[in-house]
């Protein structure tokens, strides 16, 4: 999971001080006048990739006032190459401003997966300033950045897809993937103009049953390649994978899978079972219940800050919640 939170963080701080991707289109132009604040029309749903493959909403807010992303995340979200020059020129934080994130990705075994991350908590016009500022030096590693009024498209030295631009004041929507290329296209995304996931009646059914609330939640198709081909060796059928995790004092996760079948989910909760029990890994959880209903897998997760901080040590992580060090 640490890694899910860094990789959502440093994307999102990417997204800003650009020095990932580039535009497609027409010379850099400089935006010099200060847009007006869009108006916000649209859900996050409707921002999101219809055939998204993987739905994970993270709240940043409440992340970073946990002992666990104090300790085991913060510390190394600080050696971002870059941020404090990008403090100085755009005069705030990307990680500590931001309060959540959503994030939609499809065609995940793809050599450049698609997708979107709409972003809450950066101020519009802070953030369009900081790309007019910034634009010639980020172009010098062979990135393209092209600035249509509220629209930032950058295009990477390997021809790699990024735009980004807001849809309102404090809500912005980064499209990632061929899509990114074209200004009208992200225009249409930004306008919640392809319906998005609000389309999608199974994911409304499998969402409709998530704590969206919590510190972390998330929706993964089965039937995605990617996912069924690491899958296959169990002799399983995913349907889905979803649930949500709750980080302040400790953890606690509230996850299900879904089987094609209530055979299949008997099964896999059986064999399941029969690991989980085992003592060795018993002691790192306060709880750790599995249970098969019809066709789903439930299992009910919980861990102590002392339970993190003793499996940490065994993955070889730094400092503990007790009182580590926090270095590197």
């Amino acid at each position: 999971m640490r890694q899910v939170l860094v990789a959502a963080a440093l994307a999102a701080a990417s997204a800003c001080h650009h020095e990932a991707a580039a535009p497609v289109g027409p010379a850099p132009v400089a935006n010099n006048v200060a847009p007006a604040a869009p108006h916000r029309a649209v859900s996050d749903l409707q921002l999101l990739p219809v055939d998204a493959d993987m739905v994970v909403g993270i709240d940043f807010a409440q992340l970073q006032h946990s002992a666990l992303w104090q300790t085991y995340v913060a510390p190394r979200l600080g050696t971002i190459p870059g941020l404090d020059k990008f403090l100085a020129v755009c005069g705030f934080d990307p990680l500590s401003s931001l309060e959540s994130v959503v994030l939609g990705v499809g065609h995940l075994d793809d050599p450049e997966p698609v997708g979107r991350v709409v972003l809450h908590g950066y101020d519009h016009k802070r953030a369009m300033s900081c790309f007019d500022k910034e634009v010639g030096d980020a172009e010098k590693d062979g990135s393209k950045i092209t600035i249509d009024g509220e629209v930032v498209r950058i295009t990477d030295s390997s021809g790699k897809h990024v735009a980004f631009t807001f849809v309102d004041a404090t809500t912005a929507v980064l499209v990632f993937g061929p899509d990114a290329a074209r200004l009208d296209k992200v225009q249409h995304i930004a306008g919640g103009e392809d319906g998005g996931l609000d389309g999608s009646a199974a994911f409304r059914e499998l969402y409709g049953t998530i704590d969206t609330h919590r510190s972390l939640w998330m929706l993964v198709n089965g039937n995605a390649p990617a996912v069924a081909k690491g899958i296959a060796p169990l002799g399983v059928h995913l349907k889905a994978l979803f649930g949500s995790v709750q980080i302040s004092s400790g953890l606690d996760a509230d996850v299900r899978v879904r089987m094609a079948s209530p055979e299949e989910a008997t099964t896999l909760t059986t064999m399941m079972k029969g690991q989980v029990g085992n003592p060795q890994v018993q002691q790192f959880f306060t709880k750790f219940e599995v249970s098969s209903d019809n066709a789903d897998v439930k299992m009910l997760v919980a861990m102590s800050d002392q339970n993190i901080a003793q499996f940490a040590a065994v993955l070889g992580l730094v400092g503990n919640l007790g009182g580590g060090s926090g270095q590197p």
